[in-house]
């Protein structure tokens, strides 16, 4: 059965725009068909270099410029923060990963160094593409603009590309011109390249635990529903946050406590070299967004102002820290790229968690009554992962179930076609995106059933093996503790069975009139009239 949703989500398409004191605007150089964005096949090969020999090893930091391709245009842009890694080896070899930097391959190409000067001969054989199901190779390739100077070509008069390593450790392409680019198998351009190309010595250094400070677990939750785990540790009036990073999780930023009693992180404090996801050095930035409209686009845009400190609230009784702005982890220091981007950011301590306390209320957020002409009905609610008590619950830990009337409805697999079995308990995160909706905080459930007054959601925690249970919340506004009972003394269905007006026990629900049982675990049986 078709349903249209567009009366339960608004869609607004929001383009990510940046102000001037975050990035300049991307030059458009070459406009070309939109094709499909490569996908690189990462695997083990003879022909080209996935690993390097041992040899002396550092992650640099890489600045310069660079093109990419969107998939309707190539885009040249300033580089800036990539955390390249470069083996010298005692043979005089040296092996560059990753050496276009808007393509990742985590694989090395390979040149000679004497004197001081590395020489990179081309073509290099730097992966395999995934196009529409077949693999190209492609090339690293030392090349120049054409004749026109709209497009890059295979420099026939030379095959060479080289960098000298300077006092300070730094690595700098002495080429003028000189584009590393990315070409096919005919030695075409794939419009990825470098140029400018400059690897230094990372000199930043990352913040350490005092070893008077005493990490605690705690919780950082964003955009009301995501949250993840996180460390925070004390030493007089500094304070020590661990785990903003996935990629870097044991990487520390510092805050302090101020006089009126925030807590402020300054900006461009270092976190590490992610070599894991992003493939860039990460920096703590923050911010504020505008939405604007754009006249040009008919589009609402968003615009992010850097701050150059973020300032969080703290109540130290409660131990929370909450902030209105944004927190960014910035992939290197000029602040062209944001790879990681948590709004309205809480860290709250974390109890551990040994038995379940009872459940804040779902919030009721929409309602559509069973519509014969349709064919089904609609109930939104909210399901809050905490409990009374403020605890943060695992998304594991929670289940729904649904009432009509007061009575609990199941599940069935011959109505809802796609659960994997006969269900009272939904949990947290399951959809199927045809009975079962969810987004964030906001679940969405379809019924076929009519001859109801109301319709409640109740929220269910379950901790080693205990339950407790919210109060049912009805679309009429209201809620009840009637089933709270079963709630408060951990009682869950243990059966539902399905019986004709005669009596006679049905094996799945037919269309009429029948009669439901339910078979609780303190024994109690309700039984209930439906129309089907």
């Amino acid at each position: 059965m078709k349903k249209f949703l567009s009366f339960m989500f608004m869609v607004m398409s929001v383009t990510a725009l940046f102000a001037q004191n975050v990035m300049k605007p991307n030059e458009v150089v070459f406009g070309h068909h939109a094709k499909n964005a490569m996908k690189v096949k990462k695997v083990a090969s003879d022909e080209f270099l996935t690993t390097a020999p041992e040899g002396k090893s550092d992650i640099y930091y890489r600045t310069g410029r660079s093109f990419y391709d969107n998939s309707y245009q190539t885009i040249l842009t300033r580089s800036d923060g990539s955390a390249t890694c470069i083996v010298f080896t005692d043979d005089n070899k040296v092996y560059i990963q990753n050496p276009i930097s808007r393509f990742i391959t985590d694989t090395y190409i390979v040149g000679d160094v004497a004197d001081n000067i590395i020489t990179i001969k081309t073509p290099q054989l730097l992966g395999l593409v995934d196009d529409y199901g077949y693999y190209k190779k492609y090339y690293v390739q030392r090349m120049v603009l054409n004749e026109a100077g709209n497009n890059y070509c295979v420099d026939t008069s030379c095959n060479e590309i080289k960098l000298k390593v300077q006092d300070d450790g730094s690595i700098k392409q002495l080429d003028d011109n000189v584009l590393l680019g990315l070409v096919d198998g005919k030695g075409a351009w794939a419009y990825y390249g470098d140029y400018e190309m400059l690897f230094s010595p990372v000199t930043d250094k990352k913040v350490e635990l005092p070893q008077t400070a005493v990490p605690e677990k705690w919780k950082m939750l964003w955009n009301g529903y995501n949250d993840t785990d996180i460390y925070v540790a004390f030493d007089n009036n500094d304070v020590y946050v661990k785990g903003l990073s996935v990629a870097l999780p044991e990487s520390y930023v510092k805050g302090s406590i101020t006089d009126n009693g925030t807590v402020v992180f300054e900006k461009g404090q270092y976190l590490g070299a992610d070599t894991l996801i992003s493939e860039y050095h990460l920096y703590l930035g923050m911010g504020s967004v505008d939405t604007v409209y754009n006249e040009k686009t008919y589009q609402d845009e968003e615009v992010i102002h850097l701050m150059k400190s973020l300032p969080f609230r703290y109540d130290a009784e409660k131990k929370v820290m909450s902030s209105d702005s944004l927190l960014l982890l910035m992939g290197g220091k000029e602040n062209l790229i944001i790879t990681d981007r948590i709004d309205a950011p809480i860290f709250k301590y974390q109890k551990e968690l040994v038995s379940p306390c009872k459940p804040l209320d779902p919030v009721f957020v929409y309602y559509k009554p069973y519509n014969p002409s349709d064919g089904y009905g609609m109930y939104q609610f909210d399901i809050l992962r905490e409990d009374v008590e403020g605890n943060i619950i695992p998304a594991d830990s929670m289940k729904y179930c649904i009432y009509f009337d007061d009575e609990l409805f199941t599940f069935m697999k011959d109505e809802y076609f796609f659960i994997p079995e006969e269900m009272t308990e939904i949990p947290y995160t399951y959809k199927d995106d045809f009975d079962f909706f969810v987004d964030g905080l906001t679940h969405t459930v379809f019924f076929y059933s009519q001859g109801f007054s109301k319709i409640g959601a109740q929220s269910i925690i379950t901790i080693n093996g205990e339950k407790t249970y919210s109060n049912i919340v009805y679309n009429t506004g209201g809620s009840t503790t009637g089933v709270d009972k079963v709630g408060s003394t951990a009682t869950g269905v243990k059966r539902v069975e399905f019986y004709d007006l005669n009596g006679r026990r049905l094996a799945k629900p037919v269309s009429g009139v029948i009669l439901k049982k339910v078979f609780y675990d303190n024994g109690d049986v309700k039984t209930t009239k439906i129309v089907r």
